[in-house]
């Protein structure tokens, strides 16, 4: 079939591309509600999911945008090369292996790595448009660009399938930005880009994948990582940041941990026992 149609599709997306805007249908999402698996009680709305369902021909623009914003961070370096995940080669392994070397170059050094790991739940539905377009304005996205991106975030209708019943279409307040779309991941990490600004040193550091996020900074004993007033100082300009963010600051799952080396904490306390001995 695509052959037949692929002439019409080029022209919709380059009309949509030279018109800044897209077709009022592709911004139609149906919402299914689809049971979760091994719930108690099905009359219960949290034993559903909802899915929104958009038109399939929307995602080929979307992809070649994504594709050209994504061009456009990496050869002008517009977001932190310490944020992975929605870019060409900075995948989830390079992520571990840039945060298990650190981990590891502590236990050389005989230091105590203290560790946040976070991620923001709902995060796409989560992100304030108007945030993202002062992002994009920021990082000197061509106006053009950044105006196409106005218009996909904006204007986003919904009606709601129960069964055989569909209700009527409404406007969709706050929609952020849509969870299936292949320009979304590259648009979440220019609207958190500054989560991860600070740069990698052998005191401290952050990575950033997509919607996760972790923070670290090295100590001489675990004394002084618990509680730990650097990586808290570090924490709290993080909640301050997030503040800043209307939606998305509202739901924020978040794990401390510490990484020591149980050899030499196995030698510290042996040679205390010795001391108090004596």
């Amino acid at each position: 079939m695509f052959p037949v149609v692929k002439d019409w599709i080029k022209a919709i997306y380059q009309r949509s591309l030279d018109l800044q805007r897209l077709p009022t249908a592709w911004k139609v999402a149906k919402i299914v509600a689809i049971r979760k698996s091994n719930k108690p009680d099905y009359s219960a709305p949290k034993a559903y999911k909802p899915i929104s369902l958009l038109m399939t021909i929307s995602k080929g623009l979307e992809a070649i945008v994504a594709r050209g914003l994504s061009s456009l961070a990496e050869v002008y370096q517009l977001l932190p090369q310490n944020h992975f995940g929605g870019r060409r080669r900075r995948s989830c392994e390079q992520a571990l292996d840039v945060l298990i070397e650190k981990i590891h170059e502590a236990k050389r050094a005989r230091k105590v790595l203290s560790l946040v790991t976070f991620d923001v739940q709902d995060a796409f539905n989560g992100v304030h448009t108007k945030v993202l377009h002062d992002r994009l304005r920021q990082g000197l996205i061509p106006n053009d660009l950044t105006k196409l991106i106005e218009d996909f975030c904006s204007g986003r209708q919904r009606s709601i399938l129960a069964g055989k019943h569909c209700t009527a279409q409404r406007q969709t307040k706050h929609a952020g930005i849509p969870q299936g779309s292949p320009l979304s991941p590259i648009l979440f990490i220019f609207y958190n880009a500054n989560l991860v600004e600070q740069r990698i040193n052998r005191k401290e550091g952050s990575i950033g994948f997509i919607d996760d996020h972790t923070t670290w900074v090295t100590s001489n004993s675990e004394e002084e990582a618990v509680p730990g007033a650097e990586l808290q100082a570090i924490w709290f300009a993080l909640q301050d940041c997030m503040r800043k963010r209307p939606l998305t600051c509202r739901r924020l799952r978040s794990a401390y941990t510490i990484f020591i080396d149980s050899k030499e904490s196995l030698r510290r306390l042996s040679s205390g026992d010795s001391e108090q001995s004596k």
